[in-house]
């Protein structure tokens, strides 16, 4: 990080700032193009060099945080840099900052940042997300799939009941749906679709041990008192050959096990319909 001042005072021509070598990403802040400084540096240079005391907030606070995000919510999606720089203050939106006004009613350190609190992000970010993307932050918090430590499920719903104004109840909801032991968003996606399609509710991540090999194996989503599993498969189930070879082995240590698998795909989040036939004939077997 480079500020306008500093580098004309070590000679740099103003041409320097138009020519492309490098970006602007605070006011009178510069980084290179070709090796650009991470959203923490900016961040931090934010709240220690151009707004003293402002807490890190919204989308950035969020993917500091690691929370999954979809695209147009992060960094590399365009998003702005979002803090709150306390009360009294004004909305100051430009093109690189947008600075609210307020201060969080809880707050967060990450690697030496301070920053809204998660559940606190996902009510700033309320009007932005969807239900489902708000249950799979929560579930990633709750789970081990952020930059922090897990959260306990009963703090998580603890903080969500406590918070005031616009979006609270969204939040509250999110965390009612909210679970623990999940690994990855599609499971959430996967366990909110077939709650709502009617189906009983798929325990998450269950462990399931060989008793001739010792061997142990992690179903995805599964009824475990009619040995029916879900697992998802991403592209790398089918183009990552070690990963290939793990699903076989998983499968036929299950078969004979006498559980019955399925294997679920993006395609079949889109378009549920055939899935749900082959899920309800395996549950009624």
């Amino acid at each position: 990080m480079y500020t306008r001042a500093d580098l004309l005072e070590r000679g740099a021509h103003s041409r320097l700032f138009t020519s492309g070598t490098l970006l602007r990403v605070l006011p009178g802040c510069y980084t290179r193009a070709d090796a650009p400084a991470s959203l923490h540096e900016i961040a931090r240079v934010l709240q220690v060099r151009r707004m003293p005391g402002a807490t890190i907030s919204h989308e950035s606070a969020a993917e500091l945080l690691g929370l999954p995000l979809p695209m147009h919510l992060t960094r590399a999606g365009g998003a702005l840099i979002h803090c709150r720089s306390g009360a009294g203050g004004r909305v100051r939106r430009g093109r690189l900052v947008h600075a609210h006004p307020s201060d969080p009613p809880l707050r967060y350190r990450v690697r030496g940042l301070l920053v809204s609190h998660p559940v606190v992000v996902l009510q700033e970010l309320t009007a932005r997300m969807t239900h489902n993307e708000r249950v799979i932050a929560l579930d990633a918090l709750a789970g081990r799939g952020t930059a922090i430590p897990q959260m306990p499920l009963a703090r998580i719903r603890e903080v969500a009941a406590d918070l005031q104004g616009r979006g609270a109840q969204r939040v509250r909801d999110a965390a009612g749906d909210a679970r623990e032991r999940v690994w990855s968003p599609m499971e959430t996606r996967t366990r909110l679709l077939l709650v709502r399609a009617g189906y009983p509710e798929p325990t998450p991540n269950l462990e399931v041990r060989d008793p001739l090999t010792g061997s142990l194996v992690i179903l995805d989503l599964a009824f475990p008192v009619l040995r029916v599993a879900i697992e998802y498969d991403g592209d790398q189930h089918r183009v990552d050959r070690a990963q290939w070879r793990r699903d076989r082995h998983k499968d036929e240590m299950l078969h004979r096990l006498g559980w019955v698998i399925l294997r679920i795909t993006a395609d079949d989040l889109r378009v549920p319909d055939a899935f749900f036939l082959r899920l309800s004939a395996a549950l009624e077997r």
